[in-house]
């Protein structure tokens, strides 16, 4: 939370020299009254500095976590797609190289069995 010190030390002032001048006149308990309502009125404004400074400092709490749970789905939702599309493609690579492995056990080195095109092909096909 970040307080406005500027304003902080104008209205202590006020007060301070509002207090000060209340002690050191010697006048009736009138006078002592209004040299004093400025230091009032300043207790009041520093009272209000700090509610505002309590609302714009939650303002940016309320703010900062709407903006992380808007991130957080969409990153999520991000991940997901992700992690189907790279599921879909090892699901593909993997039964080609089954299919590869399969044909070289059964035909030995021949042409046929050797697939290197597919796998290729598969691996171009999900490239973004």
């Amino acid at each position: 939370m970040k307080h406005d010190l500027k304003a902080y030390g104008i209205l202590s002032f006020i007060f301070v020299l509002s207090l000060a001048g209340a002690t050191c006149i010697d006048a009736s308990e009138l006078m002592k009254a209004v040299v004093t309502a400025p230091g009032v009125a300043a207790l009041i404004g520093a009272l209000y500095q700090l509610a505002r400074d309590q609302a714009a400092f939650e303002k940016q709490l309320h703010i900062q976590e709407k903006q992380f749970q808007f991130t957080l789905g969409a990153a999520s939702h991000m991940a997901n797609t992700a992690f189907d599309k790279h599921v879909a493609f090892c699901e593909k690579y993997m039964k080609e190289i089954h299919d590869a492995v399969q044909t070289l056990f059964r035909e030995a080195e021949t042409p046929e069995a050797l697939v290197c095109g597919e796998l290729k092909l598969i691996s171009s096909k999900f490239q973004p």
